[in-house]
């Protein structure tokens, strides 16, 4: 397949590589939101809701 079909190949790697980048900016937002959160303890989920 790689040497039948290399705009497949090509297009494929990108995008199985454009995932991987995706999750791991994702990721890494959310644990940083989640340090934030931990070291202020007013923005939590549970306080902001209750401040309502």
């Amino acid at each position: 397949m790689i040497l039948k079909y290399p705009g497949r190949t090509i297009h494929f790697l990108g995008v199985v590589l454009l995932g991987f980048w995706m999750t791991a900016k994702l990721l890494d937002n959310y644990w940083a939101d989640t340090k934030k959160q931990n070291a202020d303890p007013s923005k939590t989920l549970i306080n902001s809701s209750n401040q309502k």
